[in-house]
């Protein structure tokens, strides 16, 4: 591995790590969706 794969590996891990950071910042957006989904999916049963 050269030191510019290793560049790019480390840029690609930090920005997924930032993905991960964000979209769990946004924890009530996605609390909110799946309560909607769970409320679509047992409406009628």
């Amino acid at each position: 591995m050269t030191s510019t794969d290793a560049a790019a590996q480390s840029r690609t891990f930090a920005r997924a790590w930032g993905d991960l950071v964000d979209g769990f910042g946004k924890r009530e957006l996605w609390l909110h969706l799946g309560w909607q989904d769970i409320k679509q999916r047992y409406r009628r049963s």
